[in-house]
């Protein structure tokens, strides 16, 4: 459960980033 919040968070930046 742990790992899908850490890629949830990467996507969150990533679309920040983008």
């Amino acid at each position: 459960m742990k790992s899908l919040f850490r890629v949830f968070l990467r996507l969150f930046t990533w679309s920040l980033i983008c």
